[in-house]
């Protein structure tokens, strides 16, 4: 008992440190838990629910990727879906206009069934190479434009043309 005793009293100091460093570990994992983002729930939270029941099919993805393609105006494509969000990335000839590339989306939309559309958003991005004109200035063209159909509408709002 008295070594016991002599042992608590050399390492008093010891102890304490460890006692007050375990306390601080639990209240730091506390206001974490608290305070942070758990890493392990989804991204989208429930927002995705019922997905499974709207996904555009392989043979949708190709129809609309191929259409798309034919476009004498479409030099590059890229199609990509994030969440509920379908991206359609279009590098356009030079020769393109502004109404030209809003009317070919509005086209485009019809591509995807009514039944997907109604779940999913669908993004255009439609940009050009920086091209030079003779003077070697920058083309002042209106490109980059966004458009933006929110699912469950049937008009693309676009971003003003600059």
């Amino acid at each position: 008992m008295k070594s016991s005793l002599k042992f608590l009293k050399r390492n008093l100091l010891t102890i304490f440190v460890i006692i007050i460093f375990i306390i601080g570990m639990l209240v730091l994992s506390y206001f974490k838990k608290l305070y942070w983002d758990n890493n392990d729930k989804a991204a989208y939270g429930s927002r995705l629910d019922g997905i499974e029941n709207y996904k555009l099919t392989d043979e949708e993805m190709n129809t609309l990727k191929e259409t798309i393609s034919k476009d004498s105006d479409v030099l590059d494509l890229d199609i990509s879906v994030q969440g509920k969000i379908i991206n359609i990335e279009v590098k356009a000839a030079e020769r393109l206009e502004v109404k030209n590339a809003k009317n070919m989306a509005n086209e485009w939309v019809k591509l995807i069934p009514d039944d997907t559309r109604s779940y999913f958003s669908v993004q255009f991005y439609f940009y050009k190479e920086k091209a030079k004109t003779d003077d070697k200035k920058e083309n002042n063209s209106p490109f980059p434009i966004i458009g933006y159909l929110h699912y469950g509408n049937n008009t693309i709002s676009w971003t003003k043309d600059r």
